[in-house]
C-alpha cells in the first residue's frame, strides 16, 4: 500500500470522527412523549397517533387529545422580588431616556453641539475651583476637605471679607488623639457600682437614645443584671456594649468642664471599648453593629469626624453582610420584636453614616434603590415590646430627612460634570425640603406658641436638622449676593439696580436662609435655657455655629433686622466660647473659626469706604419684603410664656421663594449667568496661588 492510500485512509477516519463527535454533541435525546388523555387515564400503552389506536379502536377520536407539557419549578420570592424590581427600574429609565430625548430634540445636529455646552457652563457650580481642594498636613499630607463642611464655608466667608482675598484654611487640631486613646486602652478601668451604672444607661436612652436607636431597652437591664452576678466572667461583646453606654451615659449627664483629656467624661470607657473591637469579624453579629453605632455617636463628642464616619460605615457594611438592608421572610424570623429590631437598628445605620457623611461631604455606602428592608413599624408588637420601640412616625421622618441629606451632597456638592443648571438643582433640593416639611405628623411639627413646656429632644433634633439642610443648600447663594453686590458697587457702573442685576429668587434664597438660621439659633438658646443643651454634644454645637456664620452674614447688613442679627452672632460666639471653657471638643475648634471671622468682618468693614457701606445697608431694604410678619429672634424674650415662633414651614414660605419653587420651568440666569464669566475665582475670593493652598 502506497503512503498517499494512507495519508487518504487516515483523512477519511479523521473526518469520520469529527463527524461523529459533532453528531454525539447536537444529537440531544429527545424528551419522551406524553400520552392522550384517555390512555392515560386507563393507564395503557399509548401509540401516540393522531388519533392513536386505542381511541381508533373505541371509535371515539375526538377524545385523542394530548395534554402540554407545563413543568413547574420552585423559585423564592426573593427572586421573584428581584424580577419586579429589576422591570420596574428598566421601565422608568426607558421613560426617562424618552423625556430626555423629547426635550432634547433640535432640528439639526450642528445646533446641538454649542447648546450643550452652554448647558454645561452653566451646571458649574459656584462653590468648585477648577481642581478640588486638599489643605497639606505635616505628618498625614494633603487632606481632602469639602465645600458642604462648616469650616470650608467659614474660610470662603473670611476670603470673601478680607480685602485682598488672602485668609488661610483654619485646619482641625482640636481633637483626642490615636495615641491617647492606645494609652487608654491599655489602663484597667474600675466598673461603677449598679445603681451608677443603671443611671449613665438611662441617660444615655433619654438623650441620643431617643434620637437614634441602637440597642433594646429590655436587653441591656437584663445583661446588666447577669453581668453584675458574676464581674468575673470574661470579657465579651455585650461588655464592650455595656462601656460604650456608660461613655455616653457619662458624657450627656456631666454638668462639669473638663480641664484635659484626661478628665474628659467617658473616655476610659470608650477607649477600653474600642480595644475590644479591634479588627474585622468573618462572621459579624448583631451586637457587633450595636456598638459601631455606639462608639460612632461618641466619637463625635470628640471631635473625631473621621472616625465617626468610619464606624458609622463600618456599621452599614457589616450590616449588608447579614442583610438587614433586605426584608428578611417570616418563617426565617417568627419573633415580630426580633424582626422589628433588625429593621430598625439598619435604618439607624443609614441614617447616621448619612448624616456623619453630610457633616464633611462625604460619600455614602450604599445608594436607596439598592435597599429593600420594610420601614420601621409598632404593627404586631405587644404592649411589653413597644417599650423598646420608640415612635414609628419620628423614625419615618428622621430617614426621609437623612435620605435628603445624600440628595443635598450630591446635588449641590458634586463636582462631578451635570447638564442641570446650578438654580436648577438649588430648586429641586428646596422643593424636596418643603415636601418633607410639609409632611410632617402634628405630633412632630412646631407649635405656633411656646408655652412653658420644652420641646422633647426628637422633635428639636428634626427641626434643628432640616434648618441645617436649607442653609446648606441656600448658603453658597447667600455668599455670592453679598460678594455680588459689594463688586457691583465699586465697579464704575455702581448706578445699576442691585435687584434687577441680582434677581428677585436670589434675595429669596439669602433671606430663607438667614430665616433658618435665626429660628436655629432661636431654639438653641431655649435650649440653652432650659437646661437640655448637653455642654459636650457636638450636633447641637455644630448647628449653633452654621446659624452663627449666616448671622455673621446678615449682621453685615445684608438681611432683615440686622442689628437683631448682630446680637444673635455675638451671643452664639458666647456660647460656643463658654462650651469652648467647659472642654467641648467641638467648640474648641469652632471658636478659632468665629474668631478668624470677626477679625475679617472688622477688616471689610475698615476697608469699605463709607458709601459702600451705605449701599451694603440699602440691601436690607431691598430685603424688606422678603420678611413679611415673620417674628425674629429679639421680637420677644426666650422663655416667655406662649410667644411666637418661627417654624420651619415659615422660613420657607416667603412669596418670592414660594414663586422661585413653583416654577415648573424658569430662566436660571439669575445666577448662573453670573457665574459663567467667573471661571477661575467662582463664586469665592479662591487664592488658588497661595502656598497654603494645594489642589490637585
Amino acid at each position: 500500500m502506497s503512503s498517499e492510500t494512507i495519508q487518504e485512509d487516515s483523512a477519511k477516519k479523521r473526518k469520520l470522527s469529527e463527524v461523529e463527535a459533532e453528531a454525539a454533541i447536537f444529537d440531544k435525546p429527545r424528551k419522551k412523549p406524553i400520552a392522550c388523555g384517555p390512555c392515560h387515564s386507563r393507564k395503557i400503552k399509548c401509540s401516540f397517533g393522531h388519533p392513536c389506536t386505542h381511541c381508533a379502536q373505541t371509535r371515539n377520536p375526538e377524545a385523542c387529545i394530548y395534554p402540554t407539557r407545563d413543568s413547574k419549578i420552585t423559585v423564592s420570592s426573593n427572586y421573584v422580588e428581584r424580577i419586579v424590581a429589576e422591570n420596574r427600574r428598566l421601565r422608568e429609565r426607558s421613560q426617562a431616556n424618552e423625556v430626555q430625548n423629547s426635550s432634547g430634540h433640535v432640528a439639526d445636529g450642528a445646533s446641538k453641539v454649542p447648546e450643550l455646552a452652554i448647558e454645561a457652563s452653566e451646571a458649574r457650580n459656584p462653590l468648585h475651583d477648577e481642581r478640588s481642594w486638599f489643605f497639606p498636613l505635616a505628618n498625614s499630607g494633603p487632606i481632602h476637605i469639602s465645600e458642604a463642611a462648616d469650616a470650608a464655608f467659614a474660610t470662603r466667608l473670611r476670603q470673601t471679607l478680607q480685602p485682598n482675598g488672602v485668609a488661610e484654611h483654619i485646619p482641625r487640631m482640636d481633637y483626642v488623639t490615636d495615641a491617647k486613646l492606645i494609652t487608654l486602652a491599655e489602663t484597667d478601668v474600675p466598673w461603677p457600682s449598679l445603681a451608677r451604672a443603671k443611671l449613665l444607661i438611662k441617660t444615655a436612652f433619654d438623650t441620643v437614645g431617643s434620637c437614634y436607636y441602637c440597642v433594646r431597652k429590655t436587653d441591656i437591664y437584663n445583661g446588666l443584671k447577669r453581668h453584675y452576678r458574676n464581674p468575673l466572667a470574661p470579657r465579651t461583646i455585650f461588655t464592650c456594649k455595656l462601656e460604650a453606654l456608660f461613655a455616653l451615659g457619662e458624657a450627656y449627664s456631666c454638668r462639669t468642664q473638663s480641664t484635659s483629656e484626661d478628665t474628659f467624661p467617658g473616655l476610659a470607657y470608650f477607649a477600653r471599648a474600642c480595644r475590644t473591637i479591634r479588627g474585622v469579624r468573618e462572621r459579624p453579629q448583631m451586637d457587633w453593629i450595636e456598638v459601631l453605632l455606639l462608639l460612632s455617636m461618641y466619637s463625635l463628642l470628640l471631635n473625631r469626624r473621621h472616625s465617626a464616619y468610619y464606624l458609622a460605615s463600618a456599621a452599614v457594611r457589616t450590616s449588608i453582610i447579614m442583610g438587614l438592608h433586605q426584608k428578611i421572610p417570616e418563617f426565617q424570623l417568627t419573633d415580630r420584636a426580633a424582626r422589628e429590631h433588625r429593621v430598625r437598628v439598619w435604618w439607624t445605620c443609614y441614617t447616621l453614616e448619612r448624616l456623619w457623611a453630610g457633616k464633611i461631604g462625604h460619600p455614602v455606602s450604599i445608594q436607596d434603590d439598592e435597599i429593600g428592608a420594610d420601614l420601621p413599624s409598632n404593627a404586631g408588637l405587644s404592649e411589653d415590646d413597644l417599650s423598646d420601640f420608640p415612635d414609628e412616625e419620628y423614625a419615618n421622618a428622621s430617614i426621609r430627612l437623612a435620605r435628603l441629606s445624600r440628595n443635598i451632597i450630591h446635588s449641590i456638592y458634586n463636582r462631578r460634570p451635570t447638564q442641570v443648571a446650578f438654580s436648577q438643582r438649588v430648586q429641586a433640593a428646596l422643593k424636596e425640603l418643603r415636601a418633607w416639611v410639609e409632611g410632617l405628623p402634628k405630633h412632630l411639627q412646631l407649635p405656633a406658641s411656646l408655652g412653658l413646656q420644652p420641646l422633647q429632644r426628637p422633635q428639636k433634633w428634626l427641626h434643628l436638622t432640616f434648618n441645617q439642610y436649607v442653609i446648606q443648600t441656600t448658603r453658597p447663594i447667600l455668599l455670592h449676593v453679598i460678594r455680588a453686590h459689594r463688586e457691583l458697587w465699586l465697579s464704575p457702573g455702581r448706578g445699576t439696580d442691585f435687584k434687577q442685576v441680582i434677581g428677585e429668587p436670589a434675595l429669596a434664597l439669602s433671606e430663607a436662609c438667614i430665616r433658618c438660621a435665626r429660628h436655629s439659633h432661636r431654639l438653641l438658646t431655649d435650649t440653652w435655657i432650659d437646661g437640655s443643651f448637653a455642654i459636650f454634644d457636638y450636633t447641637y454645637t455644630q448647628y449653633l455655629f452654621a446659624s452663627a456664620t449666616i448671622l455673621a452674614i446678615s449682621s453685615l447688613s445684608i438681611g432683615q433686622n440686622d442689628e437683631s442679627d448682630k446680637d444673635g452672632f455675638e451671643s452664639a460666639c458666647q456660647f460656643i466660647e463658654q462650651l469652648h471653657q467647659n472642654g467641648n471638643y467641638g467648640a474648641k475648634e469652632m471658636v478659632r473659626h468665629l474668631e478668624g471671622i470677626k477679625l475679617s468682618m472688622a477688616a471689610f468693614k475698615g476697608d469699605s469706604s463709607l458709601e459702600a457701606l451705605n449701599a451694603l445697608s440699602n440691601a436690607a431694604t431691598m430685603l424688606q419684603g422678603h420678611g413679611g410678619s415673620i417674628p425674629t429672634p429679639s421680637s420677644t424674650t426666650p422663655g416667655s410664656a406662649f410667644q411666637p415662633t418661627m417654624t420651619a414651614e415659615m422660613a420657607l414660605a416667603e412669596p418670592s421663594l414660594q414663586d422661585f419653587l413653583s416654577q415648573a420651568e424658569f430662566d436660571p440666569t439669575f445666577l448662573d449667568a453670573q457665574i459663567q464669566g467667573d471661571q477661575v475665582n467662582g463664586m469665592y475670593y479662591s487664592m488658588l496661588q497661595d502656598e497654603s493652598w494645594l489642589a490637585f
